[in-house]
């Protein structure tokens, strides 16, 4: 190999002829760097094969964070997933229990869809004809409680009945508040004989409920639309 180094190198035109001190070492060290590497491609050894693929502390760092967001986002998600479906049966509707959901049903108004889109006064027309009044005042809390569970998943029957009682009628309401503002409307309400009698079946929400609710909001904000309502 040295032989050869010298005759690229133009050294060795002669075998008499005296290669210099310095360029001998040069020839010698770059002859060690072409062995060593034949010698990392021709040997392997066990349990080395995975070296090419191992990664720095960082980029499994990076990789970890990368996969623990989207878990996290996943779990988001799924925890705003609508809960309420414009095909499902209308005793899905928070206001509505087995006997109304029957009568709504004989009057043709048979799933949510029903209920949100079909007019208020349409609604008492079709029930009437079943003998069955109902106020209109009635059937707009019907729309409204319904309209906030499919906007904001999470919530539950007590929170939008609070809602309904301090005026929230929207997700888009609720974002308008802060925390401490809505829990004031609500302290205000339960300063009321209607607010003091909804106590007594539903315990009123707490500063944290508030929180969760604003916070769910606007998750759900990004993944789900606004729930038309025709009145």
């Amino acid at each position: 190999m040295l032989d050869k180094l010298k005759e690229i190198f133009g050294l060795k035109k002669k075998k008499e002829e005296k290669v210099p001190e310095k360029v001998e070492e040069r020839i010698e060290e770059k002859v060690e760097e072409i062995h060593e590497e034949e010698l990392r491609k021709e040997v392997v050894l066990p349990g080395t094969e995975h070296l090419e693929a191992i990664e720095t502390v960082a980029e499994v760092e990076a990789k970890e964070k990368a996969e623990a967001e989207k878990v996290e986002k996943a779990v988001e998600v799924e925890i705003i997933k609508p809960k309420i479906y414009p095909a499902d049966p209308v005793i899905k509707a928070p206001e509505i229990g087995l006997k109304t959901a029957r009568v709504l049903q004989s009057a043709g108004i048979t799933t949510i869809n029903d209920l949100l889109n079909l007019p208020i006064r349409e609604i008492q027309e079709r029930l009437a004809k079943v003998g069955k009044r109902v106020y209109r005042a009635t059937i707009y809390k019907w729309k409204i409680e319904t309209k906030l569970m499919m906007e904001i998943p999470t919530l539950r029957i007590r929170d939008v009945k609070y809602l309904y009682e301090i005026r929230i009628r929207s997700r888009k309401d609720l974002l308008k508040y802060t925390p401490e503002e809505l829990m004031k409307r609500i302290e205000a309400f339960l300063n009321t004989r209607e607010g003091q009698a909804l106590a007594k079946h539903y315990d009123p929400p707490t500063l944290e409920d508030v929180k969760r609710w604003i916070e769910d909001a606007k998750k759900a904000e990004e993944v789900i639309p606004e729930c038309k309502v025709v009145f």
